[in-house]
C-alpha cells in the first residue's frame, strides 16, 4: 500500500475500467473455488464498494458453478455497469437512499470536483498529523454507503436474512 504500488497498478486499473479484465480476479476465483470445494457447508460473501464492487462483480461473473458465493456490491463505478451481471446471489445497491451517487450514475462534474479537492484534504490531514490514505480524501457526496442509512441497512439485512438467516431462524439485526 505505497505510492509506488498505486502508480504501478494504474495501467491495470485503466484496463479493468475500459475492458473489465483484471488478472487478480483469476486468482481470487481460483481461491474461492478451492475453499468452496473443501468446505461443504461454508457460504462466502464478497463485499465491495465503488471499484471494489466492480472487482466483486468481475469475480462473480466467473463463479456460476459456485452457488455458495454471494456478493454485496455498493455504488459500482459507472464504467463497469455495462458489464455487470446480477444474479440471485448478488445484492446491488447504487444509491444510499439519501443522496444520488454521482460515481455510480455518471455525474462527471461531481466526480471531477471530488478528485480536484482530494489533494487539499490529504494535505490538510497531513499537516494536522493525521495520516490518511488518499482514497479516503476523495469525497463525492452520495458515494458513501454507511450502515446508518436506513435504505442501505434494510437492503443488506433483507439479503442476509433471505440467504443466510441464523441458526434459530431469527433475523439478522446487526
Amino acid at each position: 500500500n505505497t505510492w509506488w504500488a498505486h502508480i504501478s497498478e494504474i495501467k491495470e486499473q485503466i484496463r479493468f475500467s475500459s475492458k473489465g479484465i483484471y488478472p487478480r480476479t483469476i486468482i481470487l476465483v481460483a481461491e474461492l473455488k478451492f475453499i468452496a470445494q473443501h468446505f461443504n457447508n461454508l457460504k462466502i460473501i464478497l463485499i465491495g464498494a465503488s471499484q471494489g464492487a466492480a472487482f466483486s462483480n468481475a469475480v462473480m461473473r466467473q463463479l456460476d458453478e459456485c452457488p455458495r458465493v454471494y456478493s454485496i456490491e455498493l455504488g459500482i463505478f459507472f464504467a463497469h455497469k455495462s458489464r455487470r451481471v446480477i444474479t440471485e446471489r448478488t445484492l446491488v445497491i447504487d444509491s444510499n437512499g439519501v443522496t444520488p451517487d454521482p460515481v455510480s450514475h455518471r455525474n462527471l462534474k461531481a466526480i471531477v470536483r471530488a478528485y480536484l479537492i482530494a489533494p487539499f484534504r490529504w494535505i490538510k490531514y497531513w499537516l494536522q498529523g493525521k495520516r490518511q490514505r488518499f482514497t479516503y480524501c476523495l469525497n463525492a457526496p452520495g458515494h458513501n454507503y454507511s450502515w446508518d442509512y436506513l435504505k442501505v441497512q434494510r437492503q443488506i439485512r433483507d439479503f442476509l436474512n433471505l440467504n443466510f438467516g441464523t441458526k434459530n431462524n431469527q433475523e439478522v439485526t446487526r
